[in-house]
């Protein structure tokens, strides 16, 4: 993938209904994975006071890595969204 360009990436959410699982949003490969939450959060309409964390191929994702960085093929990999609620114990 040429550095920068802008692709569609696939998110799977297991914490939604099935037909509301897979969203998939254009991103460029020179944001940072904490940008992309926020696209993910207004997508899936994820509460603000909920916390998420993307998982790709089993690793947590930080939010200081780059798109560009991420080991994946954007047209067969989907990225993991994972919801907890922080207040909830």
């Amino acid at each position: 993938m040429k550095a920068f360009d802008s692709f569609d990436l696939k998110f799977k959410c297991f914490d939604f209904p099935k037909d509301q699982q897979i969203k998939v949003i254009l991103v460029k490969g020179d944001w940072r994975i904490g940008k992309v939450k926020g696209l993910v959060r207004k997508a899936y309409r994820i509460n603000p006071s909920y916390t998420i964390e993307l998982t790709l191929k089993g690793e947590i994702l930080p939010n200081d890595k780059l798109v560009d960085g991420l080991d994946f093929n954007p047209e067969q990999d989907s990225i993991k969204v994972m919801v907890s609620n922080p207040n909830k114990i």
